[in-house]
């Protein structure tokens, strides 16, 4: 048969559109489905999403060149068609225990599900070319495109099972296109079909390419595209720089950044796809090892790819050379232990003065502040409903389980700040989001933890630390170092150091609150450290 008939056939044979189609005509009005396997009687759920317009999935096409040059677009067609029909959906879940099924991925999600999985689990052994398009629930499974190794008999690129207990380059084949494995799936009635069969590796490596790739994470610097040129954006060679101190470094505040995004549009560039809030600017050269601001050493990378990629990278980098690390003096311990008594009041007025900021602007609205050099902008702020007792003790417990010498409590003015709003946005660049903060939902908090505990390797974080948001624009997170205190501190998650340098910022996470809204929004605590190390590099005379 020739090729294209072959192909069209398999199409037809294949439709992803016709398969969803029937499987939606008989579930009954819940959207549940009775099935019986292996004698035992169960329901699954399901869950489809609105269909994608070609104008979102032209949209993460060229995202994907950009942050994901390895993955081959267009997309497959019968992946594309599914889009078309369901962005995202969750298939077959277990709805009495929550133990089985599938969750297939919107466009909105799969770049930064791609980079989790890959700073997560697999390292420099990911496939460049597969592209995860679903997970299954209860476990840490994927369902992956090889968009590199097209099938003969679809055309398409072939459907991988990502297996979590196996490298990236031995899992198998499980379908010759994604409308296959699709149309498979729903005759199996969401079992995996692919375990009923002898698995079949696709490759391999030798003892001597294993042993060469051990500790070799730092040297693989991710593979990202500059717009503006279209060529790979290369590691730069930094030899033995020395890395500066904070008040030695180039300004990189929010009017530096609201600078360049201007000087970009007057010079008739094209807009970034998906919009500048879903890219950091970044210094190729950082600035802690004297990179500058020049146009030529700054480059627009999707957020997620930097702040899951990028960063870890860098403090990998670091790690393996074994540079000079940060860390508080006696005296510095001390003084925090001196202000930990003033916790409590700096808790009471932070959360005062967040609640009139939430009465001021309501749900969502904005607020006139000034940047670093007085220059008025406007903010965004956007805040969420109060967080049900349920949420709470859900995280409550999560903590529990890990770390039960603290009780299995949150600190109590973190616990209020989520009473006040569970998850919000505070300072948020509404421009191009290149600045601002994003406080996460309780139910967001363990896992961002985790996933980031894993990127940076867990040798290297410190045992208490909880992420509870990020910085947007810059890869920082904001973390609370838990204690067996009523307050927990604010730790200053700065991309820029590794996670056991992370300095202290506050003694609570209402005090943090109370300085950056008094500051409008600025980073003071890093203002307050350049103050200070210029005044001692100016008594020391350098």
């Amino acid at each position: 048969m020739e090729p294209s008939k072959r192909i069209e056939e398999h199409r037809r044979g294949y439709d992803p559109r016709q398969v969803i189609r029937a499987l939606r005509e008989s579930l009954d009005g819940r959207g549940r489905l009775r099935l019986l396997e292996g004698g035992y009687r169960w329901e699954a759920g399901f869950r489809f999403g609105e269909p994608a317009r070609e104008e979102e999935l032209e949209e993460l096409e060229a995202r994907l060149r950009l942050a994901l040059p390895g993955v081959k677009v267009p997309l497959p067609w019968s992946y594309r068609e599914w889009l078309k029909e369901s962005n995202g959906a969750v298939l077959y879940r277990d709805e009495e225990y929550g133990q089985w099924g599938y969750r297939l991925f919107s466009t909105g999600e799969l770049i930064s599900k791609q980079v989790k999985w890959q700073a997560t689990l697999y390292d420099e052994h990911w496939l460049p070319s597969g592209l995860v398009v679903g997970e299954l629930i209860g476990g840490r499974d994927t369902i992956v495109l090889e968009t590199g190794e097209v099938s003969e008999q679809s055309g398409e690129g072939i459907v991988l099972y990502g297996d979590c207990e196996e490298k990236p380059e031995e899992w198998r084949a499980i379908a010759h296109s994604f409308g296959q494995w699709l149309s498979w799936l729903v005759t199996a009635q969401g079992a995996g079909y692919w375990q009923w069969f002898a698995p079949q590796r696709r490759g391999g490596q030798s003892e001597g390419e294993e042993k060469g790739r051990k500790r070799a994470r730092w040297k693989r610097w991710p593979v990202v595209v500059d717009p503006r040129t279209g060529e790979r954006v290369e590691a730069p060679e930094l030899g033995e720089r020395r890395r500066l101190a904070a008040w030695e470094r180039e300004p990189w505040g929010y009017a530096e950044r609201r600078r360049y995004v201007r000087r970009w549009r007057e010079q008739g560039r094209e807009e970034l796809p998906g919009g500048w809030k879903r890219y950091d600017l970044v210094q190729v050269v950082p600035r802690e090892y004297g990179g500058s601001n020049e146009e030529e050493n700054l480059v627009p990378v999707d957020r997620e790819v930097h702040g899951w990629l990028m960063v870890p990278w860098w403090r990998e980098w670091e790690w393996e050379r074994g540079r000079e690390r940060r860390g508080g003096s006696r005296k510095e311990r001390e003084e925090r232990s001196e202000r930990g008594r003033e916790a409590a009041e700096w808790t009471r007025e932070g959360l005062k003065r967040l609640k009139e900021l939430k009465a001021r602007v309501g749900p969502r609205g904005k607020v006139q502040v000034r940047d670093e050099e007085g220059q008025e902008w406007e903010a965004w702020m956007q805040f969420g409903e109060p967080a049900k007792e349920a949420e709470l003790h859900w995280l409550e417990t999560e903590l529990q389980q890990r770390w039960p010498e603290l009780g299995g409590r949150l600190a109590r003015g973190y616990r209020e700040l989520l009473q006040v709003s569970n998850g919000m946005e505070l300072y948020v660049d509404g421009e191009a989001g290149q600045w601002g903060y994003r406080l996460y939902r309780a139910e967001e908090v363990y896992g961002k933890t985790v996933s980031r505990e894993l990127a940076y390797g867990s040798a290297r974080w410190p045992e208490r630390y909880l992420v509870i948001g990020e910085t947007l624009g810059d890869g920082d997170l904001i973390v609370l170092e838990m204690e067996e205190g009523e307050e927990w501190g604010v730790i200053d998650g700065d991309s820029g150091y590794g996670p056991e340098e992370w300095k202290r910022i506050a003694e609570s996470v209402g005090e943090w609150l109370a300085g950056l809204i008094e500051h409008e929004g600025r980073k003071y605590w890093r203002e307050e450290e350049q103050r200070r190390e210029r005044g001692l590099a100016s008594e020391r005379g350098i």
